[in-house]
């Protein structure tokens, strides 16, 4: 069986999920090229007004109290599909989804996001249409379990371990890695240090991801502190979708120009790990997976909350990572890993073993089968009857 259409559900809360759905939808056209593929940011489009107020929320809330979103995120950790929140959130979207379903009329439907919605109408048998969920953080947490949810990807088998412990079939659970295209193959050293301003070819290259919404803080006390530390580095700072952010680094960066340059959005953002000794960053499951599949060493840095403290906690644990909670962590962190190599190398080699670069192509192979084998079925079924 040939797919049609599939309709894939985001959101924008952080720019992971939009870029999974994005990938998911590329190697679906890669893979059956005659493939209808929609992607919508359903909260987006059925409740507008509230989902930028949610947003900004969101981004308010872990930037600046993550004590507050951590609280959050674990008193509802563990609560059963069949809660009445888990119900009300479900009902949030779902009159947008229906109309959606009706008009693209998909052949299957894939979350990047816990949208509760579609499982829901499974449920209450409103469709038929099969439903997967593909987990993009390196944790569980309750709101992406629901019965309606055919198959499950997630990133490690930790993740399927948990969700087995929940009450999930083990067969209902594929781990694939988190879904991810990586663009980039080859760095050109020459070209990258042009493109980047980078104007000494002796000095490691030390990339600060400040998140797609430019969500680390206190950046401009931070680069001060990283110029002036031993052994030197030179520093490229990606400030995101930040404008005010860049702004504000550039001007406090002024005369450290020639060890660090600060760019915005960047999209080629592979580029940078790949061509980087040393990444720091949050720990975002989309971010510290292309990390993991490029093999750059990664330090979490900040006061991490919720999914993204799940994160760290698997990647420290994987020795692919070290968290840095302040900036003399950070500093203490950076010189030791700058001045052993072989610390480098070791971090590499863990990156090696935990990384899954073929998610992506794995995953939309796992969909495909699935519905012809479905197919299939229902045409020996149909000759039989």
């Amino acid at each position: 069986m040939k797919i049609k259409k599939v309709l894939i559900l985001t959101a924008n809360y952080g720019d992971g999920h939009i870029k999974t759905a994005a990938s998911i939808s590329n190697e679906l056209k890669r893979q059956e090229p005659s493939a209808e593929v929609t992607i919508i940011n359903l909260f987006q489009q059925a409740h507008p007004i509230i989902n930028n107020i949610i947003k900004k929320m969101y981004l308010k809330c872990y930037s600046r109290i993550p004590q507050l979103y951590g609280f959050l995120y674990y008193s509802t950790k563990d609560i059963r599909s069949n809660f009445y929140l888990n119900n009300l959130i479900g009902m949030f979207g779902k009159k947008t989804l229906k109309k959606y379903l009706e008009e693209v009329r998909p052949d299957v439907v894939i979350n990047t996001y816990p949208v509760l919605a579609m499982p829901i109408l499974y449920k209450k048998g409103k469709t038929q249409i099969p439903c997967y969920t593909v987990i993009t953080d390196y944790g569980i947490h309750s709101q992406w379990i629901d019965p309606g949810v055919l198959k499950y990807f997630v990133g490690s088998e930790s993740i399927k371990e948990q969700m087995t412990e929940q009450g999930v079939a083990p067969e209902r659970i594929i781990v694939t890695g988190i879904p991810v295209c990586i663009e980039c193959e080859t760095v050109d050293m020459n070209l990258f240090r042009d493109k980047y301003g980078l104007v000494n070819s002796e000095l490691p290259i030390v990339t600060l991801l400040a998140g797609a919404n430019g969500v680390l803080t206190n950046l401009d006390s931070t680069c001060r502190t990283l110029y002036s530390m031993k052994p030197e580095a030179q520093f490229i700072i990606v400030c995101g979708k930040n404008k005010s952010l860049k702004e504000n680094l550039e001007i406090a960066t002024e005369k450290y120009r020639d060890r660090i340059n600060v760019f915005g959005f960047v999209d080629n953002l592979h580029e940078v790990m790949k061509g980087s000794d040393v990444v720091i960053s949050k720990a975002g499951g989309i971010t510290t997976t292309e990390a993991l599949n490029i093999g750059v060493p990664l330090i979490v840095y900040g006061s991490p909350a919720g999914q993204e403290n799940e994160n760290t906690k698997f990647l420290v644990h994987k020795r692919c990572a070290h968290h840095a909670s302040n900036i003399n962590q950070l500093v203490k962190i950076l010189t030791k890993l700058l001045g052993d190599k072989s610390i480098l190398e070791q971090m590499k080699e863990s990156t090696s073993i935990v990384r899954k670069p073929n998610g992506c192509t794995d995953l939309v192979k796992h969909i495909l089968k699935d519905l012809n084998d479905q197919h299939n079925t229902e045409k020996r079924i149909g000759m039989k009857n």
